[in-house]
């Protein structure tokens, strides 16, 4: 809601999901009229994403919703246990980021769930 017109990929990394993923959600939240795809300034390759008036329309019963799954998600935890645990979070985030692109510098494809191409062993 805060930052109209970014593009699938600014949207991908803030996200924290792949494009392909990032760009599935837009068609869909197209189709569904919440969202308007559009090119600046001539350039036709990368397509900016804008909420329509109905997608603004959901961020007053959305908001609330997720502020309301986080109390319940946090509920019990002091603030310093909040934080620490907001810190702990990030750093895993972080170590997962960095091995993805550790392994993606070797030349290695590891999907994000490393699940074996063949699955796991039984």
């Amino acid at each position: 809601w805060n930052e109209e017109g970014l593009t699938q990929r600014e949207l991908s990394e803030r996200a924290g999901l792949t494009e392909p993923t990032t760009h599935t959600a837009l068609q869909r939240l197209e189709a569904l009229g919440y969202v308007q795809r559009r090119t600046l300034d001539g350039n036709k390759r990368k397509q900016h994403a804008f909420l329509t008036e109905l997608g603004q329309a959901l961020r007053a019963d959305l908001e609330p919703l997720a502020v309301d799954v986080n109390d319940q998600a946090l509920a019990g935890l002091s603030e310093s246990e909040q934080a620490g645990f907001r810190k702990a979070l990030i750093r895993v985030i972080t170590n997962l980021n960095r091995d993805e692109a550790d392994a993606e510098a070797r030349g290695q494809k590891v999907p994000p769930t490393r699940i074996p191409t063949g699955g796991w062993p039984r």
